[in-house]
Protein backbone atom coordinates (compact mmCIF):
# COMPACT_ATOMS: atom_id res chain seq x y z
CA UNK A 1 0.00 0.00 0.00
CA UNK A 2 0.98 3.43 -0.66
CA UNK A 3 4.05 2.37 -2.86
CA UNK A 4 3.06 2.05 -6.24
CA UNK A 5 -0.85 2.30 -7.99
CA UNK A 6 -1.74 0.91 -11.31
CA UNK A 7 -2.90 3.39 -14.29
CA UNK A 8 -6.17 3.38 -14.83
CA UNK A 9 -7.13 0.40 -13.09
CA UNK A 10 -9.60 -0.21 -10.09
CA UNK A 11 -9.65 -2.76 -7.60
CA UNK A 12 -12.89 -5.35 -7.15
CA UNK A 13 -12.56 -7.04 -4.01
CA UNK A 14 -14.17 -9.95 -2.33
CA UNK A 15 -15.16 -13.12 -4.88
CA UNK A 16 -16.87 -13.97 -7.37
CA UNK A 17 -19.56 -16.95 -6.40
CA UNK A 18 -19.99 -18.06 -9.88
CA UNK A 19 -16.71 -19.69 -9.09
CA UNK A 20 -15.79 -22.72 -7.47
CA UNK A 21 -13.98 -22.28 -3.64
CA UNK A 22 -10.77 -23.26 -4.28
CA UNK A 23 -7.98 -22.67 -2.06
CA UNK A 24 -5.53 -19.82 -2.66
CA UNK A 25 -1.98 -20.32 -1.98
CA UNK A 26 0.41 -17.70 -0.03
CA UNK A 27 3.67 -17.13 1.07
CA UNK A 28 5.08 -16.76 4.31
CA UNK A 29 8.61 -15.82 5.02
CA UNK A 30 10.62 -18.69 6.78
CA UNK A 31 7.29 -20.77 7.65
CA UNK A 32 6.63 -22.11 4.12
CA UNK A 33 9.73 -22.04 2.35
CA UNK A 34 10.19 -24.42 -0.32
CA UNK A 35 13.47 -26.18 -1.93
CA UNK A 36 13.10 -27.24 -5.86
CA UNK A 37 10.20 -29.22 -7.33
CA UNK A 38 8.39 -29.24 -3.90
CA UNK A 39 4.95 -28.80 -3.75
CA UNK A 40 4.04 -30.49 -7.08
CA UNK A 41 3.32 -26.93 -9.19
CA UNK A 42 7.44 -26.41 -9.64
CA UNK A 43 9.88 -28.24 -12.60
CA UNK A 44 10.34 -25.26 -14.58
CA UNK A 45 14.17 -22.80 -14.54
CA UNK A 46 14.59 -21.41 -10.84
CA UNK A 47 16.06 -17.67 -10.90
CA UNK A 48 15.79 -14.44 -8.34
CA UNK A 49 13.93 -12.08 -8.93
CA UNK A 50 12.66 -8.93 -7.31
CA UNK A 51 9.12 -8.70 -6.07
CA UNK A 52 6.61 -6.26 -6.69
CA UNK A 53 3.78 -6.71 -3.87
CA UNK A 54 0.23 -5.30 -5.27
CA UNK A 55 -3.67 -5.10 -5.24
CA UNK A 56 -3.91 -7.01 -8.48
CA UNK A 57 -3.45 -9.91 -10.70
CA UNK A 58 -0.83 -10.00 -13.61
CA UNK A 59 -1.77 -12.45 -16.14
CA UNK A 60 0.82 -13.56 -19.16
CA UNK A 61 0.27 -11.33 -22.25
CA UNK A 62 -1.46 -8.59 -20.02
CA UNK A 63 -0.30 -5.19 -19.52
CA UNK A 64 0.09 -3.46 -16.37
CA UNK A 65 0.86 0.46 -16.20
CA UNK A 66 2.43 1.78 -13.08
CA UNK A 67 3.49 5.09 -11.07
CA UNK A 68 6.47 4.43 -9.22
CA UNK A 69 6.37 7.15 -6.13
CA UNK A 70 7.62 5.39 -3.18
CA UNK A 71 11.70 5.49 -2.55
CA UNK A 72 12.80 1.69 -2.64
CA UNK A 73 10.51 1.31 -5.30
CA UNK A 74 12.28 3.82 -7.49
CA UNK A 75 15.93 2.48 -6.46
CA UNK A 76 14.29 -1.34 -7.56
CA UNK A 77 12.86 0.11 -10.85
CA UNK A 78 16.14 2.32 -11.98
CA UNK A 79 17.92 -1.20 -11.39
CA UNK A 80 15.84 -3.12 -13.29
CA UNK A 81 15.64 -0.78 -15.91
CA UNK A 82 19.49 -0.54 -16.29
CA UNK A 83 19.08 -4.68 -16.00
CA UNK A 84 17.07 -6.98 -17.57
CA UNK A 85 13.92 -5.29 -17.47
CA UNK A 86 12.02 -8.08 -15.70
CA UNK A 87 10.38 -8.31 -12.15
CA UNK A 88 7.82 -10.28 -10.79
CA UNK A 89 4.07 -8.94 -9.63
CA UNK A 90 2.89 -10.70 -6.70
CA UNK A 91 -0.52 -10.20 -4.94
CA UNK A 92 -0.83 -8.61 -2.00
CA UNK A 93 -3.63 -9.89 0.53
CA UNK A 94 -4.34 -6.92 2.89
CA UNK A 95 -6.64 -9.39 4.98
CA UNK A 96 -3.65 -11.28 5.68
CA UNK A 97 -0.72 -9.23 5.37
CA UNK A 98 1.12 -11.72 2.79
CA UNK A 99 1.46 -11.99 -0.73
CA UNK A 100 0.18 -14.67 -2.98
CA UNK A 101 2.72 -17.75 -4.12
CA UNK A 102 2.17 -17.78 -7.38
CA UNK A 103 3.05 -14.51 -9.04
CA UNK A 104 3.80 -13.59 -12.90
CA UNK A 105 7.10 -12.19 -14.07
CA UNK A 106 6.98 -8.27 -15.87
CA UNK A 107 8.72 -7.21 -18.35
CA UNK A 108 9.48 -3.27 -18.65
CA UNK A 109 8.60 -1.80 -21.90
CA UNK A 110 7.88 1.58 -20.80
CA UNK A 111 10.04 3.70 -18.59
CA UNK A 112 9.74 7.87 -17.72
CA UNK A 113 11.54 8.98 -15.32
CA UNK A 114 9.87 11.96 -13.97
CA UNK A 115 11.54 15.46 -12.76
CA UNK A 116 10.48 15.03 -9.04
CA UNK A 117 11.65 11.36 -9.14
CA UNK A 118 8.90 9.85 -9.90
CA UNK A 119 8.49 7.06 -12.34
CA UNK A 120 6.08 6.30 -15.12
CA UNK A 121 6.37 2.50 -16.72
CA UNK A 122 4.28 0.20 -18.63
CA UNK A 123 5.05 -3.72 -18.39
CA UNK A 124 3.78 -6.72 -20.51
CA UNK A 125 3.23 -10.33 -18.60
CA UNK A 126 5.38 -12.90 -19.11
CA UNK A 127 5.67 -16.70 -17.89
CA UNK A 128 4.45 -17.62 -14.34
CA UNK A 129 6.68 -18.06 -11.20
CA UNK A 130 6.34 -19.89 -7.38
CA UNK A 131 8.12 -17.95 -4.26
CA UNK A 132 9.97 -20.92 -3.21
CA UNK A 133 11.81 -18.52 -0.22
CA UNK A 134 12.72 -14.76 -0.03
CA UNK A 135 16.86 -13.88 -0.17
CA UNK A 136 16.43 -10.66 1.25
CA UNK A 137 13.48 -8.13 1.93
CA UNK A 138 15.64 -4.82 2.21
CA UNK A 139 14.86 -2.15 0.33
CA UNK A 140 12.63 -4.47 -1.45
CA UNK A 141 12.26 -8.05 -1.98
CA UNK A 142 14.18 -10.06 -3.92
CA UNK A 143 13.29 -13.80 -4.28
CA UNK A 144 14.03 -17.34 -5.33
CA UNK A 145 11.47 -18.37 -7.56
CA UNK A 146 10.51 -21.22 -10.21
CA UNK A 147 8.84 -21.30 -13.45
CA UNK A 148 5.45 -23.19 -13.61
CA UNK A 149 3.61 -23.76 -16.72
CA UNK A 150 0.06 -25.80 -17.33
CA UNK A 151 -0.20 -29.61 -17.16
CA UNK A 152 -1.01 -31.42 -20.42
CA UNK A 153 -5.03 -31.40 -21.10
CA UNK A 154 -7.00 -33.12 -23.83
CA UNK A 155 -6.17 -31.32 -26.67
CA UNK A 156 -9.78 -31.73 -28.22
CA UNK A 157 -11.29 -30.72 -25.21
CA UNK A 158 -8.82 -27.69 -24.92
CA UNK A 159 -9.98 -26.83 -28.69
CA UNK A 160 -13.71 -27.10 -28.18
CA UNK A 161 -13.83 -24.82 -25.07
CA UNK A 162 -11.07 -22.12 -26.90
CA UNK A 163 -14.02 -21.73 -29.84
CA UNK A 164 -16.79 -21.94 -26.84
CA UNK A 165 -14.99 -19.37 -24.73
CA UNK A 166 -14.14 -17.13 -27.71
CA UNK A 167 -17.78 -17.03 -29.39
CA UNK A 168 -18.93 -16.25 -25.93
CA UNK A 169 -17.14 -13.16 -25.35
CA UNK A 170 -17.80 -11.90 -28.74
CA UNK A 171 -21.56 -12.29 -27.55
CA UNK A 172 -20.76 -10.36 -24.41
CA UNK A 173 -19.12 -7.89 -26.14
CA UNK A 174 -21.74 -6.83 -28.71
CA UNK A 175 -24.84 -7.26 -26.16
CA UNK A 176 -22.63 -4.63 -23.92
CA UNK A 177 -22.25 -2.61 -27.04
CA UNK A 178 -25.87 -2.64 -27.96
CA UNK A 179 -26.52 -1.81 -24.15
CA UNK A 180 -24.36 1.16 -23.72
CA UNK A 181 -24.59 2.34 -27.18
CA UNK A 182 -20.64 1.80 -27.67
CA UNK A 183 -18.48 0.26 -30.58
CA UNK A 184 -15.86 -1.65 -28.85
CA UNK A 185 -13.71 -4.15 -30.46
CA UNK A 186 -11.17 -6.55 -28.99
CA UNK A 187 -8.06 -5.26 -29.24
CA UNK A 188 -4.61 -7.69 -31.19
CA UNK A 189 -3.64 -9.11 -28.19
CA UNK A 190 -6.44 -11.56 -27.75
CA UNK A 191 -7.58 -12.12 -31.51
CA UNK A 192 -3.47 -12.97 -32.29
CA UNK A 193 -4.49 -15.70 -30.15
CA UNK A 194 -8.05 -16.84 -31.11
CA UNK A 195 -9.62 -19.53 -32.65
CA UNK A 196 -9.75 -19.83 -36.09
CA UNK A 197 -13.35 -19.05 -37.87
CA UNK A 198 -14.89 -22.50 -39.44
CA UNK A 199 -13.81 -25.83 -37.96
CA UNK A 200 -12.69 -26.70 -34.51
CA UNK A 201 -11.66 -30.00 -35.30
CA UNK A 202 -7.46 -30.12 -34.30
CA UNK A 203 -5.99 -31.96 -37.20
CA UNK A 204 -7.25 -28.93 -39.67
CA UNK A 205 -5.73 -26.46 -37.94
CA UNK A 206 -2.75 -24.63 -39.45
CA UNK A 207 -1.14 -24.97 -36.48
CA UNK A 208 0.76 -28.27 -35.08
CA UNK A 209 -0.59 -29.34 -32.01
CA UNK A 210 2.26 -27.84 -29.63
CA UNK A 211 1.48 -24.58 -31.58
CA UNK A 212 -2.13 -25.01 -30.77
CA UNK A 213 -2.11 -25.98 -27.19
CA UNK A 214 0.84 -22.81 -26.61
CA UNK A 215 -1.98 -20.72 -28.66
CA UNK A 216 -5.07 -21.95 -26.53
CA UNK A 217 -3.17 -21.30 -23.14
CA UNK A 218 -2.15 -17.81 -24.08
CA UNK A 219 -6.04 -17.22 -25.38
CA UNK A 220 -6.98 -18.20 -21.82
CA UNK A 221 -4.26 -15.44 -19.99
CA UNK A 222 -5.84 -13.08 -22.51
CA UNK A 223 -9.85 -14.10 -21.40
CA UNK A 224 -8.62 -13.84 -17.65
CA UNK A 225 -7.10 -10.45 -18.41
CA UNK A 226 -10.20 -9.34 -19.50
CA UNK A 227 -12.72 -10.64 -17.17
CA UNK A 228 -13.75 -8.37 -14.61
CA UNK A 229 -13.63 -10.87 -11.83
CA UNK A 230 -12.20 -10.04 -7.64
CA UNK A 231 -8.75 -10.36 -7.29
CA UNK A 232 -8.84 -13.50 -5.11
CA UNK A 233 -10.68 -15.11 -8.07
CA UNK A 234 -8.42 -13.74 -10.87
CA UNK A 235 -5.79 -14.90 -8.25
CA UNK A 236 -6.80 -18.51 -8.76
CA UNK A 237 -6.78 -18.27 -12.67
CA UNK A 238 -3.62 -17.45 -12.58
CA UNK A 239 -2.17 -20.50 -10.09
CA UNK A 240 -4.40 -22.85 -11.50
CA UNK A 241 -2.44 -25.22 -13.92
CA UNK A 242 -4.83 -26.91 -16.03
CA UNK A 243 -5.84 -24.43 -19.07
CA UNK A 244 -8.94 -26.58 -19.52
CA UNK A 245 -10.02 -25.56 -15.80
CA UNK A 246 -9.21 -22.17 -16.31
CA UNK A 247 -11.11 -22.06 -19.67
CA UNK A 248 -14.64 -23.77 -17.63
CA UNK A 249 -14.14 -20.83 -15.20
CA UNK A 250 -14.16 -17.94 -17.91
CA UNK A 251 -17.04 -19.86 -19.81
CA UNK A 252 -19.30 -20.13 -16.76
CA UNK A 253 -18.76 -16.47 -15.97
CA UNK A 254 -19.03 -14.83 -19.72
CA UNK A 255 -22.53 -17.21 -19.50
CA UNK A 256 -23.76 -15.54 -16.44
CA UNK A 257 -22.67 -11.76 -18.05
CA UNK A 258 -24.30 -12.90 -21.04
CA UNK A 259 -27.49 -13.86 -19.94
CA UNK A 260 -27.62 -10.78 -17.50
CA UNK A 261 -26.80 -8.07 -20.48
CA UNK A 262 -29.00 -10.03 -22.76
CA UNK A 263 -31.55 -9.09 -20.60
CA UNK A 264 -30.82 -6.00 -19.99
CA UNK A 265 -30.80 -5.77 -23.81
CA UNK A 266 -35.12 -6.84 -24.01
CA UNK A 267 -35.64 -4.24 -21.32
CA UNK A 268 -34.04 -1.52 -23.31
CA UNK A 269 -35.63 -2.35 -25.95
CA UNK A 270 -39.03 -2.81 -25.01
CA UNK A 271 -38.90 0.75 -23.42
CA UNK A 272 -37.77 2.16 -26.77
Amino acid sequence: DGVAEPVGQGEKEGEDENLPNEALEYYFPGINDETLNEGGLGGGETFELPLFPLGLVLHPRGNLPLHIFEMRYRLMFNRIWDGDSRFGIVMYDRERDCVARVGCVAEVQRFEPLPDGRILTNSNGKERFRILRYEKKEPYIIATVQAIKDEEDPVDEMVELWHRVWETLKDVLRLSNKLYDKDMSLGETISSVAPPAEDSDVGSLSDSPQETILKVQDFSFCVAQLLDLAIRDQQLMLQTQSTVQRLRKQLKSLNVARQYLAAQVIIKDALN
